[in-house]
């Protein structure tokens, strides 16, 4: 895990990105790339800078924004402005990395198909690495600290997968509980719950998400993407909406393109 790179829109929620980017950065001695992608149209920009190059000046703000948000030393800092879409930027520099880090929403909609915006859907759809999608808050995800970390596996082979990136991540096999939306035999309160819900539990219900033992704390979720109409209809699942309400890190895993 030598490079991390989070799109950066300058907003509160990609304050919290680069946080859980910089943690993550610090534990593996990881270099950090702040990308900001504009359109080609010059009007539709966020920013003016009159008679001055556009790329330039917004590299200038990304290294602002990292300065505004983080102390110390930024020699380990890259600062990329690229014209065009996220996704379309994504699919062809993502292999050059180990890791995106994004933020989700703060709550999941319950009368969405999807509680995952279509931003994110596509440039997960196009990453050739894994995709981290932090929660808003102020506890950012620590390697040192995960306990237990959810996979919720579909297929046999996501197994595999999952063993090399846990390893690669540090991650303690013995951290990693296998769950499965076919389950019929619980360990588990908290899954046992999810799964038995005819509707999804979401931030209105604050107290069925608290976890119901010890045994149910989750510091991770790990899921392996295939595509994009397969992943909308699992992610349109009751269960996964539960799931993805829950103040966890999500990682995700694209199965065809991800090296890991």
């Amino acid at each position: 895990m030598k490079r991390i790179i989070i799109p950066i829109s300058f907003s509160v929620k990609s304050t919290y990105a680069l946080i859980q980017a910089k943690v993550l950065a610090d534990h593996y001695q990881a270099r950090i790339t702040l990308l900001h992608c504009y359109s080609p149209v010059e009007h539709n920009r966020r920013f003016d800078f009159p008679n001055k190059e556009y790329k330039k000046e917004v590299e200038k703000l990304l290294l602002s924004f990292y300065k505004e948000n983080i102390s110390g030393e930024v020699s380990t800092v890259q600062c990329l402005a690229v014209e065009g879409s996220i996704s379309g930027t994504m699919h062809n520099i993502s292999s050059k990395f180990d890791l995106i880090v994004l933020t989700k929403n703060d709550k999941a909609n319950s009368a969405k198909t999807s509680p995952i915006s279509e931003k994110l859907l596509r440039i997960m759809s196009k990453a050739h690495c894994p995709v981290l999608i932090c929660p808003v808050q102020d506890t950012p995800l620590r390697i040192t600290e995960i306990q237990s970390a959810w996979h919720i596996k579909r297929k046999d082979s996501e197994t595999e997968i999952i063993d090399r990136l846990t390893s690669k991540l540090g991650i303690a096999r013995q951290c990693v509980n296998v769950k499965s939306l076919d389950q019929q035999v619980f360990i588990s309160p908290l899954w046992k719950r999810i799964l038995k819900a005819k509707t999804p539990i979401n931030s209105a219900a604050p107290p069925i998400l608290v976890p119901m033992s010890d045994q149910d704390e989750i510091d991770l979720l790990m899921i392996v993407y295939y595509n994009q109409s397969l992943f909308e209809k699992f992610i349109g699942d009751s269960r996964i909406k539960s799931i993805y309400s829950l103040q966890v890190p999500i990682l995700l895993i694209n199965q065809s393109q991800a090296r890991v």
